[in-house]
Order: C-alpha cells, then sequence, then structure tokens
C-alpha cells in the first residue's frame, strides 16, 4: 500500500450541462434498477449522478474532518462524531441517540476540572468561585493590579488622617502621631492618672491643712473639728506610720512618733466618693484586717500602714 497523494477535490459531473446529470432513481437497489427501466443499460445522466454522488459524501468527509451526528446512522463502539461543534466518542453502538446522552456517549475531550485535564473556557471575571473555568490574562492583570495597590497600602504606615498599618507602642509619655497604644499603655496611664487625680480631687475639693513638725511635738492644732480626716506624713506614697487620734480640733501623734521636720499634710472633710476611690485603686489599703477598726467616737477607723490614715465619722465603705 502507498500513501495516497493529496486529491484535487473535484466533483465528477459538476460540469454537467442541462440534463446530462440526474439523481440516481433507487440507490438502495442500485444498478438493478436499470433491468426495470433502460433493458441493464443504464444512461449517462444516471452514471453521472451516481459519480457525482460519491465524490460530494467523500468531500464532505474531507471538509468535515468529523462526519456530524445524524439518527439515520448506526454508530458502532468507538465511532467519532460531531455534534453542535463538539466531538464525541461512542460509548456503545447505538443509533437514534443524541451525543448529549452520557449512557451512550462521552465527550471526546473532557471539560476541564480539578481533578483533570480537558477543554476549558477562559474568564475576565475577578470575582468568581467557579472550578470549572480558567482566568484570562486580563482577569489575572486585573488581580494583580488589585493586589498591588492593597500591597503599597498596606506597606504605608497610618497617620491622623489616612487608615493605614500602625506599630504598637507601650510608652505613656510618647508624642507619636504614627503608632497606636497598647491596652498596656492605655492601664498604665490611667492608674498613673488615678493615683495622681484621687490626690488632686481629694486636696481640691477638701480643706488642706500642712504642719511641719518640731522635735517636741505630739499634737497638731487643726483650723477646725472635721468629721473626717485623711492624714499623710512624709508624702502619701512614702509616709510613715505614725499612730494618731483625733479629738476635735486636734490631732494627737503617740509620744516620740514624730521627728523635727517631719511634714504633716490633713485633709479635712474629704468627700465620700474620694475616700471609696482612694480605697478602691489600692491607694489605701484593702487588707481586711488594716482596713476597718472601730473609733472611739462610733465612726470607722480605715487604716493603711504603708501609706496613710484615715479616720472617718460616717464615711461609707
Amino acid at each position: 500500500m502507498i500513501i495516497q497523494k493529496k486529491p484535487d477535490y473535484l466533483l465528477f459531473a459538476s460540469d454537467a450541462k442541462n440534463g446530462e446529470l440526474v439523481n440516481f432513481p433507487d440507490v438502495k437497489r442500485g444498478w438493478g434498477v436499470t433491468i426495470d427501466q433502460t433493458a441493464s443499460k443504464p444512461p449517462m445522466e444516471w452514471m453521472n449522478g451516481a459519480f457525482n454522488r460519491i465524490d460530494a459524501n467523500t468531500l464532505y468527509l474531507l471538509q468535515q474532518g468529523v462526519p456530524e451526528w445524524d439518527a439515520l446512522v448506526l454508530y458502532p463502539t468507538n465511532a467519532i462524531i460531531k455534534y453542535n461543534a463538539v466531538l464525541y466518542i461512542a460509548k456503545i453502538q447505538n443509533n437514534n441517540v443524541t451525543p448529549t446522552d452520557t449512557t451512550k456517549w462521552t465527550k471526546f475531550i473532557q471539560d476541564a476540572s480539578t481533578s483533570q485535564a480537558g477543554i476549558v473556557k477562559l474568564s475576565s471575571a475577578t470575582d468568581s468561585e467557579s472550578e470549572t473555568i480558567a482566568a484570562s490574562s486580563k482577569a489575572v492583570k486585573i488581580a494583580y493590579d488589585l493586589a498591588n495597590v492593597a500591597k503599597k497600602t498596606a506597606e504605608t504606615d497610618g497617620t491622623t488622617t489616612t487608615k493605614n498599618r500602625v506599630k504598637l507602642n507601650s510608652s505613656i509619655n510618647s508624642a507619636s502621631e504614627t503608632e497606636a497604644a497598647t491596652p498596656k499603655a492605655v492601664s498604665d496611664a490611667y492608674s498613673k492618672l488615678l493615683d495622681e487625680i484621687n490626690i488632686y480631687v481629694a486636696m481640691n475639693k477638701s480643706t488642706t491643712f500642712v504642719y511641719t513638725a518640731k522635735a517636741s511635738d505630739n499634737s497638731v492644732k487643726l483650723p477646725f473639728a472635721p468629721s473626717s480626716i485623711l492624714v499623710c506624713v512624709n508624702g502619701l506614697t512614702q509616709a510613715i506610720e505614725k499612730n494618731y487620734t483625733v479629738e476635735a480640733d486636734t490631732l494627737y501623734f503617740a509620744e516620740n512618733s514624730l521627728i523635727a521636720g517631719d511634714i504633716i499634710l490633713c485633709l479635712l472633710n474629704p468627700p465620700k466618693s474620694v475616700v471609696r476611690t482612694l480605697i478602691t485603686t489600692n491607694i489605701v489599703s484593702t487588707d481586711s484586717a488594716n482596713l476597718i477598726k472601730e473609733g472611739t467616737d462610733g465612726g470607722a477607723l480605715l487604716r493603711n500602714t504603708d501609706v496613710q490614715f484615715i479616720k472617718s465619722i460616717n464615711i461609707e465603705q
């Protein structure tokens, strides 16, 4: 067998004159029809029609490459046909079964998926979640440009006018406007502020009395008899325990408990809210053993052996 050369694609009798070519009268019977009609002598017109038919079918196959599906054809297993511009292969022998029936046919090349290679449709969408189509170059470029903008934004530090990334800072004395305070910084600042505010609030809302002790002092004369008093010796945070009592307008200390130069700060009639705040923020001891003791005047004596003493009449706990 030799390899055939490329055909000339000419149709037999395609240039026949009018009347020289007619369709063969009985294709299925073939030449036998001449016995009945032309004394077994086929006319020229029939011969032209027969050979023209053969060439036309052959040229159709050469043009199509793969024949189109037809309901009149019996297809064997593994037959390949074309249907709606898609190639199919027969799973089993069948006829008059459209190729979309997956029990008889399967696509010659399967659609692509995440589990198999195949034919895939392109899409330029950037918001699709499909796993059966592929991203076009345009979609990739759009996504890349958006990601690039987001990357540049993420790499830009935030300011007081723009929202971006910020560095955390636990300092409570920073003047930065490009860093964010951590919860620790807020807590530290709040605690420090409370310590300072409570002292100032107490001093601003009470009568403040300051006295410098002399070597022989055991008592301090107050400007009036207070209903409650907060006493501090040598500073709120550096107090030295000095046992004392209050009688009318006089503050009495234990003998020899004061030394010359001791600074005695008295807040007379501090507000109840200030006293409670001082207790809850641990400026005044919350040690139950030292917190409340009965006073001789029927009031409550609140003590903190490390910081200061509060002598109170009718101070709510």
